[in-house]
Formats: C-alpha cells, structure tokens, sequence
C-alpha cells in the first residue's frame, strides 16, 4: 500500500519518533512526489488519483511546478534549444500559430496522450484561410517542434511520459537521402556562367561545402592562406525583416581545406573590390566581407534572382522552388568529390557540418556505397589479369587451393 502511517510502526501499535509531529498519513508512489495528509482518506484519494495518473501518462507535481503553461515551458525551451534567433523566432511562429491557441494555456502535465492525439487529429483536419488543407510537410514540422519540447519536459521531468510514445500514425519524417547529384561538367559551366564578381559565391559551395549563407558570410579574416584552410564563422541570414550576421547553422564553426583556385579567386575578389566591415553581435568583432552589394550584405532572395536563376538558365537547368537547382546542390557535389577520394566519413561529416555522421550516413549513403563498387571494379582491373603461365605458353586463371581440415 502506499499510504503510510508516520506515527505509528508498520503493523503494530508502536509509536515512531515522529509521533504527534506533523501530518501523520505519507503518501509514496512511484517517482511521484512524496506527500503528506492530516487524514486518512486524504491520503487514499491521492494515492488514487495517482495510480490514475499512471494510466494516462499525467505527472502530478506540487503546485508550484505542475502549474507551468505550455507558452510559458515553450518559452524557456526556445531560448535554450535555439540560439539562433532567426531559427528560434521560426519555431515560435508555428508553436504560436498551431499550438498556443488550443494548448498554450493547458499545464504541461496535463497533456496526456489522448489530448496530444486530438490536437494531432484537429492538424490534420484544419484548413487555411483560402480553404485548403495544410500540406503534410507542415504538420510534420509542427508536430517535430512540439514533440521535441514535450521530450524536453519529460527529461527535466515536468511531464512524466511522453503523449506520442507507442502512438501510430505519427508524422513521417522523409528521407533525406540525396536523390541525385551534379556530375562535375554541369558544376563547372555553372560556376562559369556567373560574373566575375559572383564566381567565387558558387565555388565556395562546390570546393569547401559552403551554405549559401555562409558563402556570403566569407571574410578576408576567414582565409588561411598558409595552412590552405578557410574558417566558416558565420552566415548571413534574415532577421526580422532585416540581413543580418548569425552564427552557422547550428551555432557549429568549422575549418575547412581550401583548394589554391578557390583562396585565388577570393584574393584577386578583394584586390579588385574590396571589403564590407561588419560588426558580428555574436562574436563582437569586424569583419571584412567579400562580398556585398551597394555598401549592405547581400540578401539571398535578391541574389538568386539575379545571378543563380540565369545561370542555371545558361546551362540549360529550370529554376525549381525546392533545393533540386538550388546553390545547395553544389555542396552535395562538394560531398561526393570527398567520398570518391576515399575521405572517412568522419571527415566528410565535419567539413559538411553536419551535427553527426549519422546525418551524414542518411543523406550520402547511396554515394558511400557507389564509391565502394568504384573500389571493387579497381581491383578487379588489378587482378583480372593476373594467371599462371604453363609450360606450352599459355596463361591459366590464377586460382588459390581450397582450404582443408589438415592446412587449417
């Protein structure tokens, strides 16, 4: 039984040292909160509502924690799990637009598994204002967003299971496998079809693995002309409306191998140029940009409009809206020249900037296993032609002797 007795020993009469000293009936279960009750059946409800609430997954803390908003847990968790502000003030959309209205001012521990499937259920149900329904990809970011904050509030223990585990008919999140890859006379003609003062924004990506934001984040500050290595500080991204310099995706600064026609080409850009100082809030310093536009850092969707989306033109490629004929495609190009120079995956991770190999693994599986073949074919090229020269010339296949219980 859970409900103990504090005045008086286990199964008998005798009084404890605790006798006529506070209240007298503990309730102890689980790993709820231990807590203590004048009367009797005080205690039995709670420990009834307890063993309840371990059917439902429901927490029941004291007060002073289980009262916590999901707004207000929202808000805190944003602020530790996103210190990127633009990425931070994404998620606090969609939490904002999809969550707060039905739940926002619910406690944590109440989301028990059957109010976390109805707000599911109403996500998929809702319409926007034109009347169409939500695409699939947006309830699977939203339902990622809120299931993560939940798996917080599980593990610092304001919510004591989370509502989605064992649930069916989750969200899937879908693969993110690279489906295909530039071949390198596509990514060179491409790079040639810029101007001479964007050139080095597309080399950036297919010979470093730059983001298209940290491409145009690159500083004079940033290049290692001696140890052949450029630093990736920073990216430049939108902020409320307004271009700004944040820290990469991921908050994750890397160093990288710069090949001598890349260092080249950022050099001769400042020679004949020049750079834009800019104060970085996030490491409070100046750096020297390389490239801009009219005194101000340049704006990604200007920048494609201009330069990316004609010469993909030029070489025959179709804009698309998703990341198939994006600047994006340059660094999986950029992946794929690392793997099939047998570089670890190790170091493919890192110099991507990937958060583990495992994301690694995810998206360029298929190109670890193609390379593999590659290797495969190379030694069959080796040995194909080796044999055994007998004694009227001609040459038999090289064969070995099977092995037997005697030579083994």
């Amino acid at each position: 039984m859970s409900v103990e007795d504090r005045w008086h020993h286990k199964g008998s009469r005798k009084r404890t040292k605790d006798y006529g000293r506070g209240k007298r009936w503990r309730v102890r279960h689980g790993d709820h909160p231990v807590r203590s009750f004048d009367k009797q059946e005080d205690a039995i409800t709670w420990d009834n509502q307890l063993k309840a609430a371990d059917l439902t997954g429901e927490l029941l803390y004291a007060p002073n924690k289980s009262d916590i908003t999901v707004e207000e847990y929202a808000a805190k968790w944003l602020v530790d799990q996103y210190p990127n502000v633009r990425s931070r003030k994404a998620v606090e959309s969609r939490l904002r637009n999809h969550v707060y209205p039905t739940h926002g001012k619910r406690p944590v521990r109440k989301i028990t598994v059957s109010v976390f499937k109805e707000w599911l259920s109403d996500m998929r149900s809702k319409t926007k204002r034109n009347g169409k329904p939500y695409a699939e990809g947006t309830i699977r970011v939203v339902y990622v967003h809120y299931a993560s904050m939940l798996r917080s509030a599980v593990i610092d223990g304001t919510l004591r299971k989370h509502p989605a585990d064992n649930l069916k008919n989750l969200p899937v999140t879908p693969s993110r496998k690279v489906t295909s890859v530039w071949e390198r006379p596509t990514v060179d003609r491409l790079v040639a079809a810029h101007d001479d003062r964007n050139r080095p924004i597309p080399l950036l990506s297919a010979t470093c693995g730059h983001r298209q934001g940290e491409s145009f984040a690159v500083a004079e500050e940033d290049i290692d002309d001696w140890r052949r290595k450029i630093t990736i500080r920073h990216q430049v991204q939108m902020v409320d409306g307004k271009i700004a310099l944040v820290p990469p995706k991921g908050g994750k600064t890397r160093v990288v191998p710069a090949p001598r026609v890349t260092r080249n080409a950022l050099r001769a850009s400042i020679s004949r140029y020049g750079t834009l100082a800019v104060r970085c809030e996030c490491c409070k310093r100046v750096n020297h940009l390389i490239f801009f536009k009219d005194g101000q850092m340049l704006s990604p969707t200007d920048w494609n409009r201009r330069h990316w989306h004609p010469a993909l033109q030029a070489v025959d490629i179709t804009p698309a809206e998703d990341e198939e004929t994006g600047q994006h495609q340059l660094r999986h190009h950029y992946a794929s020249v690392l793997i099939y120079a047998g570089r670890p995956i190790t170091e493919v991770s890192e110099n991507m900037g990937h958060a583990s190999i495992s994301v690694t693994g995810d998206v360029y599986g298929h190109v670890f296993e193609s390379a593999r073949l590659d290797a495969l074919d190379a030694l069959d090229n080796v040995f194909d032609g080796m044999g055994t020269v007998t004694s009227d010339g001609a040459t038999d296949p090289l064969t070995y002797p099977e092995r037997t219980a005697e030579a083994a």
